[in-house]
């Protein structure tokens, strides 16, 4: 897997922002991006001599060396965009180039704090993907999959295999999103007695809140239990609970096949709600087809 590294986005940044300085130096019949293919190539042998992270332990030069090759692009993309807003303030193009550079000099002092200042960049500040910069690295903590690229997705599932509600975790984690989707499950469905969740959703505070509003929250406890969390998590009703639970895991899996494994709608957030809405609705139908095929089956059996 080719993961996001800060050296790689900031490669596709500035070429990015040099395709978009050469077409708008194109629309507009400016000097200076003659040698355009020469100037990338020369850019991309700077991103391979840095791209193993022990050459650049070993030859500290070819960091800055790659620093000033995507300085000097961007510097040049500089001067592009303010020809282009003197000529036409209110191009499209020049809108397009402006968002363009201005990530790319984001992701170019980012490379420059960490290698060259040494310093530690918070997680905030992490940006993971040019084209959707909402994206997230999530800790699996699975064997064989230790981190995922996207956004979590919290699912609400009735025992008949269909997704009531959903919840996409733009910031935040599991335990963020317990009570709100509890409330708004209660809201829709009052009939609602009993409710299972993962042990990411456990917090003390999220137990209380559960218990006050629902009958039999099913919540395990993260790590060990002591013995009053044994006798709860020992009663028949949590263990059935739990055993029902093991079904969700073939919904995530029936979403994955209809449209969640990848995210190729455009539009940002709403794009990718979009999408995330419409995988759910497919689900849902394949699911009452299955449960409308099953019906038929019986039918024939009995009139057989």
């Amino acid at each position: 897997m080719d993961y996001p590294t800060d050296v790689k986005l900031l490669f596709d940044a500035t070429r990015k922002a040099v395709n978009r300085a050469v077409d708008v130096a194109g629309a507009y019949v400016l000097p200076g991006w003659r040698q355009s293919k020469s100037l990338k190539s020369k850019l991309g042998q700077a991103f391979q001599a840095v791209r193993v992270s022990k050459r650049r332990k070993a030859y500290p030069d070819i960091v800055m060396a790659y620093l000033n090759r995507c300085g000097m692009l961007l510097a040049k993309c500089e001067e592009t965009y303010e020809e282009v807003a003197s000529l036409d303030p209110v191009s499209w193009r020049l809108e397009a180039l402006a968002a363009t550079k201005l990530q790319a000099w984001r992701h170019y002092y980012l490379v420059w704090r960490r290698l060259v200042n040494k310093e530690k960049i918070p997680h905030d500040e992490k940006v993971f993907s040019l084209h959707a910069p909402h994206t997230r690295w999530i800790k699996k903590g699975k064997a064989g999959v230790p981190v995922e690229l996207g956004v979590p997705l919290a699912i609400v599932e009735s025992h008949e295999g269909l997704i009531l509600d959903w919840e996409i975790m733009w910031t935040g984690a599991d335990v963020d999103v317990a009570e709100p989707l509890t409330k708004r499950c209660l809201t829709r469905y009052p009939t609602l007695y009993q409710i299972s969740f993962d042990r990411g959703f456990w917090s003390p505070a999220n137990y209380e809140a559960l218990s006050s509003l629902i009958n039999h929250p099913v919540l395990p406890k993260k790590g060990k239990p002591n013995k009053t969390e044994k006798a709860r998590q020992s009663t028949a009703e949590f263990k059935e609970a739990r055993r029902m639970h093991s079904g969700v895991e073939s919904r995530i899996n029936c979403l994955e096949h209809h449209g969640c494994s990848r995210i190729r709608t455009k539009g940002g957030t709403k794009g990718f709600a979009r999408t995330v809405g419409a995988s759910i609705v497919a689900t849902n139908l394949c699911q009452i087809g299955t449960k409308l095929l099953l019906q038929d089956r019986e039918r024939y059996k009995r009139a057989a």
